[in-house]
């Protein structure tokens, strides 16, 4: 917590120095502002700028992963890759291993099928990564191109094309996107590609629904649908409620006519149902195939066989199901129900969620885009801005009923706080200090400081690499990759020693085709139950992997 204090407190403190020397030189004429300024109008008023967009982003993606190659580190990434070679492989879900006791491990399921537990977007995207190029991280740079060609064209329906393309610089240059949700396989890229689709779309079809933008709404609410459900709902009531009420109040005398009933449901109604149709039938017939029943999601087949800890702080715990192993216990019934029992009191809930509402502040804004948003505030009487910050707003309300609260969970209504940067740094650029516009001055020192704190964030990527060398995540690729080369099959029975918990790391993830795959991770289940796994893996090289908390020994078993 205190590295973000720090950081914002610096960030306030380069902001008064910028805005003390803005007007110190708001006589002094600064040319070359005013042409990189022409300049940037010039390339953003064209809608070429979506497509820039994504190129730009695209090739910083890959730019950084060739600097420091990404390995999955944290549950979910284990669980949306076993997802992305289900899909590469042409299959929508897996058959139960007979020896899936050893081999289970956190947010995947085993049975009536083996399977991530998550909803397919994330998936579907990093097995395109895969099936492109043999990477999934290729699938990540491609979502981001998306995200960032998708942004510029959501901002371009809310405001004039230069400062479309600027909110879309903001994004691309936005050190924590790029560098943590563009450079992992669980980031919330996909969710807010979904709201960027949807949030586009809002003000277009309100102005002339047109089946174009009908059919681009309804891929975004798919996509959300299929990547953060919940958040997904949050996100598309105040959407309906928003059309609803722009085309059937009565229209204003002298303003733009209402679009007629016959244009509503031709322009928009039927493209968008025919899409989501489609979608939805998708859906059914993938969960059908995943846990047998269309109406029954992965996710809910996993918790009623792990989870204790409710989706909602309303909600009563679960009763303790019957555990395989230590590991996957602790995680279910200590460390998933420790914030929730914390937050049954309201001492605790207020601790817990204002911790969270700063992280959040920090991670998404910080003090240079947080000074925009609230440049943009005063203008509250315009129907963009009330409407994204009450969206916005409840949004936030309705993390406050969940007992875990992670950054991606915010995705589907983040280019609504993107919408209100750029706003904030439109009426920022217009500021005027006893008649001189100082405005102008301050919002190019504002730019290069959100652009210094990037290049900050770069350099820092660089010493990750040596950095990482230590981490467990990467002493896991590195023996996978050593067992690889040395040929042939291997099974590696992990045992943790006492002081290991489910915080620490878990080694224990297997590909999708578990018996084709060169080398297998098993849990240690005692020696008598290790004998049906010995004599179902006998021809593979049997290898002993021993954790605890500050060593790793692997030796021929």
């Amino acid at each position: 917590m205190s590295r973000p204090l720090v950081i914002l407190g610096l960030e306030i403190a380069g902001l008064i120095f910028l805005m003390i020397c803005a007007i110190l030189l708001r006589h002094r004429k600064l040319p070359f502002l005013r042409i990189a300024w022409r300049r940037l109008s010039a390339i953003g008023d064209r809608s070429g700028s979506i497509l820039l967009s994504g190129i730009i982003m695209f090739f910083l993606g890959a730019l950084l992963t060739t600097i420091h190659v990404p390995v999955p580190a944290v549950h979910d990434e284990f669980s949306y890759l076993l997802g992305a070679e289900t899909f590469a492989s042409g299959r929508l879900t897996n058959p139960t291993h007979p020896q899936w006791a050893h081999l289970e491990s956190f947010h995947i399921i085993h049975e009536p099928t083996y399977n991530s537990k998550y909803p397919p977007a994330q998936s579907l995207l990093l097995a395109l990564g895969l099936l492109l190029a043999g990477h999934a991280i290729v699938g990540v740079w491609i979502g981001s191109a998306l995200l960032a060609g998708a942004t510029c064209w959501m901002l371009r329906g809310w405001v004039p094309g230069r400062w479309a393309f600027l909110g879309s610089l903001v994004l691309i240059f936005h050190s924590h996107y790029l560098f943590n949700w563009g450079q992992s396989f669980w980031g919330g890229g996909v969710g807010m590609l979904g709201g960027a689709l949807l949030l586009g779309a809002l003000p277009r079809v309100i102005a002339c629904p047109r089946a174009r933008d009908a059919i681009l709404m309804a891929i975004g609410v798919g996509i959300l649908a299929n990547s953060r459900p919940f958040e997904g709902v949050v996100a598309c009531l105040p959407v309906g409620l928003a059309m609803l009420f722009a085309w059937f109040r009565k229209a204003p005398s002298g303003g733009r006519p209402r679009p007629s009933v016959r244009r509503i449901l031709m322009g928009f109604f039927l493209p968008a149902s025919a899409v989501l149709v489609l979608i939805g039938g998708a859906m059914l017939y993938y969960n059908s195939q995943v846990t047998g029943d269309p109406l029954r999601m992965p996710y809910m087949v996993h918790e009623e066989a792990y989870g204790v800890c409710p989706l909602f702080l309303w909600q009563e715990t679960a009763r303790e199901p019957v555990y395989q192993n230590e590991i996957i216990r602790d995680f279910h019934t200590r460390i998933a129900l420790h914030a929730y029992n914390v937050q049954q009191t309201f001492s605790g809930l207020l601790s817990i969620k204002g911790r969270n509402l700063i992280l959040q502040v920090y991670f998404f804004l910080g003090g240079i885009l947080g000074l925009c948003v609230a440049f943009s505030l005063p203008l509250l009487r315009r129907s963009s801005v009330l409407f994204a910050t009450g969206t916005l707003s409840l949004a936030w309300l309705a993390e406050v009923g969940v007992p875990w609260t992670l950054f991606h969970y915010f995705s589907p209504t983040l280019p609504l706080l993107l919408l209100l940067v750029t706003l904030g740094m439109r009426k920022l650029r217009a500021l005027r200090f006893k008649g001189a516009r100082v405005g102008r001055t301050f919002f190019a020192g504002l730019m290069i400081l959100h652009g210094l704190g990037f290049a900050l964030s770069f350099q820092e990527h660089f010493s990750k690499t040596e950095r990482q060398k230590k981490h467990w995540a990467q002493r896991r690729a590195d023996l996978l990759e050593q067992l690889e080369k040395r040929g042939g099959q291997h099974l590696v029975v992990v045992r943790y020693g006492p002081s290991h918990t489910a915080q620490d790391s878990e080694w224990v993830y297997n590909e999708a085709d578990i018996d084709a795959s060169d080398v297998v991770w098993a849990r240690d289940l005692g020696e008598k139950r290790n004998r049906d796994l010995y004599r179902y893996f006998r021809g593979r090289k049997k290898w002993l992997l021993s954790i605890d908390k500050e060593s790793t020994e692997i030796t021929p078993h």
